[in-house]
């Protein structure tokens, strides 16, 4: 008998500290989130030599591969960031309205099915710029603070606390 409360009493103590540090690690998480990034605007890029008007269904389509040419007609080739990314998880809720499980069980479809494969990842703002000096029929995104004259801006996605707001 006094070795089953004595168990009891661990297992107890056991929950409480396993309870703890789940409140800790969401309060954690809270703040990281309340803090805000300083680069949680989006910005989408093509090439300085695009004149295409991009609208968010072609931009979803394009990196959905639903669609692999701009509106007039001249071919792109959609490109996002790191899966695991932060930029890349807000892209894909904010503009494919996908979480990071959706996204991949969409693309794991996708090939399955033989419709489309998924877009080629680079793995920071820098490399996206590269991409499309060296290949203008590129489409990618990055953090508008990255924004440099080698790019065009074509579509601005603003996650604001209460809301979305998407900018052209």
């Amino acid at each position: 008998m006094i070795v089953l409360s004595q168990q009891k009493r661990a297992n107890t103590q056991q929950h409480k500290l396993k309870a703890n540090a789940c409140m800790a690690l969401l309060i954690g998480l809270c703040l990281l989130t309340a803090s805000g990034d300083s680069r949680a605007e989006i910005s989408v890029v093509v090439s300085n030599l695009s004149n295409n008007e991009l609208s968010s269904t072609l931009i979803r389509k394009l990196f959905l591969g639903k669609r692999n040419t701009f509106a007039d007609g001249s071919p792109t080739i959609a490109t996002t960031q790191d899966e695991h990314s932060k930029i890349a998880q807000h892209f894909n809720f904010m503009v494919l309205n996908r979480s990071p499980q959706q996204y991949k069980a969409y693309w794991a479809r996708m090939i399955f099915t033989g419709k489309a494969y998924p877009p080629e990842q680079a793995y920071s703002d820098t490399e996206v710029i590269e991409l499309i000096k060296n290949a203008p029929s590129i489409i990618s995104y990055i953090h508008t603070s990255s924004l440099t004259s080698d790019v065009k801006e074509v579509f601005r996605i603003q996650k604001t606390p209460d809301k979305i707001r998407l900018h052209f």
